[in-house]
């Protein structure tokens, strides 16, 4: 299935003409652009193109404001992709869904009353996501794109923000909106966002989309396009100086060795691959391009004595959140009801937890069962592809594990990078070797 070039370059245009308008400062401009997002949005998701739109955009949903207090017009697009999604299935909505949604209403309304948490956007869209984003996903019974074509989005998405990023970090209409945190020699750049691990999250997910699909491919020019991407990737990703990148990433490329000495045959691709990956550690360790980033990993590293220290302070946060848990009976059973609550002015670094503290005891099982039946909605009755399954637990550890690091569970990417792996699955990528 061959990318649709006109969302592409749309896409790519878009988005460099959004940054342009935000140096300039104009408002005008930036409305025009945001207007204009809008209006591809809704036409990709009346044609069944919304993920591989949304994936693109998703690491510029920092920038998509009028100002940096704004509410980002991502967020509104996502709405306005949900409310087209149910008028195209006609109100039809998933049990599931409606089940959990209604659970969770009940329960964080009920914590928010008990703690007298307002009611915010950002709680109301989130149980709007887990209600409606398991009828938009639908879109992919009319197969107007696969995992190749979905991967590809995202990591243009994340190549172009993260340059255009470190390009115009400096300059103050932009650096109102992202943070390079910088001390002594070291300098971490993060993209649009003020998080280098959110930033990471995203690229590994890429990565972890490449590294599949490079499994796979049976063309030869797509395999290169793979390899192109998957080093720029790695680049923008040691530019944040992150170590969970490293580790996540040195996880994957592990496995990656291993389901690459399972495929059947195919010695030709086994040696192109192993020899284009040994090229590129050779390179990356010797050019002058990638020397300063490595001795910012190598100087984060060098101050791991300890858990805590490895962790950059987050085992003392995590120590802190699950003692707020366990120590009050209503945040231990309903959680603060998704409340903006940040302990010491740190959050919580932590998905996992950030469930179990906005959630509770109660509410956290129903988002598990949420999540369990999205990702397994419309595999029920396929024939197992045990080979696919292997290989495609490297994009889980890309997509999931960073969460360990993150709170991401009131961010947009919670439910786009969930869609991205129910694709991988439902989707499936280019047909097997």
């Amino acid at each position: 299935m061959p990318i649709n070039k006109k969302y592409f370059v749309s896409s790519v245009a878009l988005s460099l003409a959004l940054c342009m308008a935000q140096i300039r400062g104009s408002r005008m401009l930036i409305l025009l652009c945001l207007g204009a997002y809008m209006v591809m949005l809704a036409w990709g998701s009346v044609r069944n193109h919304t993920l591989p739109l949304l994936l693109y955009f998703m690491p510029w949903s920092q920038l998509m404001r009028l100002g940096p207090d704004s509410f980002s017009f991502f967020t509104f697009g996502l709405v306005m992709v949900c409310a087209i999604g149910v008028m195209k299935k006609k109100l039809s909505l998933k049990v599931y869904a409606l089940l959990a949604g209604f659970l969770l209403a009940s329960m964080t309304l009920l914590a928010k009353l008990l703690e007298r948490y307002p009611l915010t956007f950002g709680y109301v869209a989130f149980l709007m996501m887990i209600v409606l984003i398991p009828v938009v996903k639908e879109e992919y019974k009319f197969e107007k794109y696969d995992f190749y074509h979905a991967t590809v989005f995202l990591s243009a998405g994340v190549v172009v923000a993260a340059l255009c990023a470190m390009r115009y970090a400096t300059l103050p209409n932009i650096s109102r909106y992202i943070r390079v945190a910088s001390w002594s020699n070291i300098i971490r750049r993060c993209g649009f966002y003020g998080d280098p691990n959110f930033y990471t999250a995203q690229i590994t997910a890429a990565m972890g989309g490449c590294l599949v699909l490079l499994l796979r491919e049976k063309k030869k020019k797509r395999t290169v396009w793979l390899m192109a991407l998957l080093a720029v990737l790695v680049y923008c990703g040691f530019l944040s100086g992150s170590k969970s990148f490293v580790l996540v990433s040195l996880l994957m490329l592990c496995l990656w060795l291993l389901r690459l000495v399972q495929v059947r045959n195919r010695w030709g691709l086994k040696l192109l691959l192993l020899l284009s990956m040994i090229l590129l550690g050779i390179y990356i360790a010797n050019s002058e391009l990638f020397r300063n980033l490595l001795q910012v990993i190598e100087t984060r590293f060098s101050d791991s004595a300890n858990l805590n220290r490895l962790t950059t302070g987050r085992a003392a946060i995590w120590k802190r959140y699950a003692a707020a848990w366990v120590g009050d009976a209503k945040t231990f059973f309903l959680g603060k009801g998704i409340a903006d609550v940040i302990l010491g002015r740190k959050s919580m670094h932590n998905s996992i937890l950030q469930a179990l503290f906005q959630l509770g005891l109660l509410g956290t099982p129903v988002l598990c069962f949420w999540i369990w039946n999205f990702l397994r909605d419309g595999l029920r009755g396929r024939v197992r592809n045990i080979r696919l399954e292997q290989q495609l637990q490297i994009l889980l550890i890309g997509v999931f594990l960073p969460w360990m690091a993150i709170d991401i569970l009131l961010f947009d990417d919670f439910f786009l990078l969930q869609w991205y792996v129910f694709v991988a699955y439902r989707v499936g990528v280019t047909k097997s070797e």
